[in-house]
């Protein structure tokens, strides 16, 4: 985003947004706030839904996981998102970060 920030659009800005959606919303209702439960429902909701409809196809059992699979593909998301890309300089190859070994195939 910071170095293209012509490519935002909704689908990347949704699960940064659903992230801090659901934590204020327990965070509220962790303070007698009832109504915070709002967002981490209507999340769950969404997913258990989405899920439902793309699983359609798929065994049981991956049914039953997947809704688990979308909230952890979302919530990495969403925390990369947020917490942006680090100290790595623009440009920096994988050699010059130390991560040339993670391609070593010998």
């Amino acid at each position: 985003m910071h170095r293209y920030p012509t490519s935002a659009n909704l689908r990347y800005l949704t699960p940064p947004a659903a992230l801090l959606a659901v934590t204020a919303g327990l965070v509220a209702a962790a303070f007698g706030r009832r109504i915070g439960l709002a967002a981490p429902a209507g999340y769950l909701a969404s997913v258990v839904t989405g899920a439902a409809i793309a699983g359609r196809s798929l065994p049981a059992e991956a049914r039953l996981r997947l809704p688990f699979v979308y909230m952890t593909m979302h919530g990495a998301w969403a925390l990369g998102f947020l917490a942006g890309p680090g100290d790595k300089p623009a440009g920096e190859s994988a050699e010059d970060a130390g991560l040339s070994n993670l391609s070593n195939t010998d």
